[in-house]
């Protein structure tokens, strides 16, 4: 832009338009990595306590429920008990998973919300979509920092999803077949004593 107006350029007023509007834009991507990093560097100290994690998936699909071509379902087994968990740091990752099927069905398509309670020990937690699924070269490597396949990833969120489930004593997976859809899955302990 400098070079151009020293130029005295006939369309100076146009390139300088443009050129702004693209750092304004750089700049709120940059932004927003710097948050995502922040985010990742340091969790949050943890603060647990009895959560009702179907009424937590609950609210977390309200917020989604604006996309009016994306059908949501839920299949969620009533007798998990209450769990010992961060309801903050679980409704991020919830979220999170939530955004990248609403992501992979490109505001058309599926999504189911699972819960059940496994041997009585281990609630699962499954966010299924209908959408473009994942190359399965990738797949081994989406929890990756800085890994995303969307334009407009940080490649922060599922390393972040990653790292609150770890916190929990749980662990996180994804099952995939490209062109037919994407399974995530989240398992935590039912901590009785605490």
């Amino acid at each position: 832009m400098r070079k151009r107006y020293a130029e005295k350029h006939e369309d100076i007023e146009r390139i300088i338009t443009v050129g702004t509007e693209t750092i304004i834009e750089e700049v709120n991507v940059l932004m927003t990595i710097l948050s995502e990093f922040t985010k990742f560097a340091r969790l949050p100290e943890m603060r647990p306590g009895e959560t009702d994690l179907n009424k937590l998936i609950e609210n977390c699909i309200n917020l989604f429920k604006g996309h009016e071509n994306i059908k949501f379902e839920l299949s969620l087994d009533r007798d998990i008990p209450l769990i010992y968990i961060d309801k903050i740091l679980f409704n991020q990752v919830i979220t999170n998973l939530i955004q990248n099927a609403v992501d992979a069905v490109n505001e058309t398509g599926k999504i189911t919300a699972k819960t059940e309670l496994i041997n009585g020990n281990t609630v699962r937690i499954s966010i299924i979509d209908n959408g473009t699924g994942i190359k399965e070269e990738y797949i081994n490597r989406i929890f990756e920092p800085g890994r995303s396949y969307k334009p407009s990833g940080t490649g922060l969120g599922l390393s972040i999803v990653e790292m609150i489930v770890l916190e929990h004593s749980g662990k996180v997976y994804c099952n995939s077949e490209y062109g037919k859809g994407t399974e995530f899955v989240v398992e935590i302990p039912v901590v009785k004593n605490h």
